[in-house]
């Protein structure tokens, strides 16, 4: 989730990553790359998770949040502390891009600091080996996150809905998705998981945090019925349940 507002630009995905091209039509990816295990053989190994945080609607709109996503200072602070409890980020090409021309500049804003500050992995095999901003570059696609996986560590963020969630999600490897619902009505703009081919994993509800603005996080564990743990900064006692996602 990000508080911060990137340069405007209505190529960007969810949360400041951009779309690098529809994914409708394509085929499904069918198997999983060598090396890449199911979400729940890496759940009983202790491997870290990977977590997708995004802003979303009331009416499930995720485009350019930066037009409608206002942040107090209890979402602002709960943002930060999330931040805190993640090993870095998991970006592609075309969200690490952006997101470095509008951040890597700022000094001084606690949350745009701990951005900064943190490790970076972008999977790409464009990009130069050391591109900066505290980054490393993960070539071979889904048999190179499987890797990274398996170092140990806390968890790693992703935010937003772009294409590389669908590549994660054909080789199983998102744990948890953390949906902050926002109390607005967007009208027109891309969808939650409008861009996916395929049915999303079962989601089963593990966590609820309702902030005084009125936005509420959903904390949902990804590929298995059993309840997970709830991401840093939610809370493990609301209810639980599964729900499938269906494309609109």
């Amino acid at each position: 989730m990000l508080p911060g507002r990137p340069v405007p630009d209505n190529r960007f995905s969810p949360v400041g990553g951009r779309v690098e091209g529809r994914v409708g039509g394509r085929a499904p990816v069918s198997g999983r790359a060598p090396g890449v295990q199911p979400v729940a053989v890496l759940r009983l190994s202790g491997m870290r998770k990977i977590i997708e945080s995004t802003l979303v609607s009331l009416d499930g709109v995720v485009e350019s949040p930066w037009a409608w996503a206002d942040f107090d200072d209890e979402a602002k602070a709960w943002a930060l502390e999330n931040l805190r409890g993640y090993d870095g980020f998991l970006l592609g090409r075309g969200t690490f891009e952006p997101l470095r021309a509008a951040w890597e500049h700022v000094r001084g804003d606690p949350y745009l600091d701990a951005v900064n500050a943190a490790r970076k992995y972008v999977v790409s095999d464009t990009l130069p080996a050391d591109p900066g901003w505290n980054a490393e570059v993960l070539r071979g696609g889904a048999a190179a996150l499987a890797d990274l996986r398996r170092r140990p560590g806390r968890p790693l963020v992703k935010y937003g809905t772009t294409r590389l969630t669908r590549a994660l999600l054909e080789h199983g490897l998102i744990d948890e998705f953390q949906f902050s619902v926002l109390p607005v009505r967007v009208g027109a703009g891309r969808h939650l998981f409008a861009d996916l081919d395929g049915p999303a994993p079962p989601l089963t509800l593990t966590g609820t945090r309702a902030l005084r603005s009125g936005m509420v996080v959903l904390t949902y564990s990804a590929g298995t019925t059993s309840a997970g743990a709830s991401s840093a900064g939610a809370s493990s006692g609301g209810p639980t349940g599964q729900a499938s996602v269906r494309r609109r």
